[in-house]
């Protein structure tokens, strides 16, 4: 029906494959898909620059499949146990279960084929499903020992969660919140209160990328390639590398901004920006061998949405650099 969309999940499957042979047992941590996936992303349409999948990659910070993401944050051992929890959960209805069956199960197949193409666990109200399921089956069919012992430990259970709900919510809008500050009006006591609280955020990746692009923004070079370069460990991103490179580029480090330029090109080689940002460099520096070089590239370049009005722009740049 999308068959565009279809093989973009295909490509995605494929780097997360690669992702978990690297680190299959004990997978790459909570954050570790977007700190490493368009790294790998990058790697395999180098290592592959004929493949049809080349046009249709692009940035994700999710593999569109939940048991091969249990596998890349927690390794495969905890990728088997959520497989084995599931069949476990279908048998347990289908062999334990009186009231409502068909309705449980179909909930039960709804939610597997979900798991299979996309990212339900990352949405609120399929949790409170999970939480009504298990509620209509394990509380129906199996009585617990000692209840009074096993009520305490879900109320403390609860009031954990809610804690660390609340700490986190917190965390989120005092982040957000200067972020809109920062969009209204960014000034030295709005970047006062950024470098203030870098210590405490250095590990969110959006957190990070903000404020480096403030900085770029306020020509402070330097310290945007600091922060910037510092996050990488968290965040492998397409257009943090293009920030990363103008920042170079601004102060004259050429061929640093170059390598950052393609390095944002392999991660999605359908984009036309990357290539325009090194053709305006070699313009700048006098380079017109290369920058008539890259112009061809641009107006030769495959892309699926050509005619887009940022592309053919882009485009048209490209046939001035060549008539200059």
């Amino acid at each position: 029906y999308k068959r565009n969309s279809t093989d973009g999940r295909v490509l995605i499957w494929m780097v997360s494959m690669e992702m978990i042979k690297d680190k299959p047992w004990f997978g790459w941590g909570f954050d570790g898909y977007v700190a490493q996936y368009m790294n790998y992303q990058a790697d395999y349409l180098t290592a592959h620059p004929d493949s049809p999948f080349v046009l249709l990659a692009d940035e994700t910070q999710n593999p569109f499949n939940e048991f091969l993401h249990v596998a890349l944050i927690y390794g495969i051992p905890c990728a088997v146990a959520f497989v084995f929890v599931t069949l476990w959960t279908i048998w347990h209805i289908y062999a334990k279960v009186k009231e409502h069956k068909s309705a449980l199960l179909c909930t039960v197949c709804v939610l597997v084929v979900w798991f299979m193409f996309s990212y339900p666990l990352n949405i609120p109200f399929v949790w409170l499903i999970i939480l009504f399921m298990f509620l209509s089956t394990i509380i129906r069919t199996v009585k617990p020992p000692m209840p009074k012992l096993c009520m305490t430990l879900v109320q403390t259970t609860g009031f954990a969660c809610m804690y660390s709900l609340y700490v986190t919510g917190a965390h989120d809008i005092r982040k957000l919140c200067l972020q809109e500050r920062a969009t209204n009006h960014c000034d030295e006591e709005i970047m006062k209160e950024y470098e203030e609280i870098y210590k405490e955020y250095y590990d969110d990746y959006m957190f990070i990328y903000n404020y480096g692009a403030l900085l770029h923004l306020r020509g402070e070079y330097k310290k945007s390639l600091e922060v910037l370069n510092a996050g990488k460990k968290y965040l492998s991103d397409y257009n943090m590398m293009l920030l990363i490179g103008d920042d170079y580029q601004k102060l004259k480090q050429y061929d640093l901004a170059i390598a950052s330029y393609k390095r944002a090109g392999e991660m999605i080689p359908s984009r036309y920006l990357p290539l325009y940002y090194r053709m305006e460099l070699y313009l700048e520096t006098g380079d017109m061998e290369k920058a008539y070089e890259i112009a061809n590239m641009i107006i030769n370049k495959k892309n699926k949405i050509k005619e887009s009005k940022l592309n053919q722009q882009i485009i048209n740049k490209a046939k001035e650099c060549l008539n200059y």
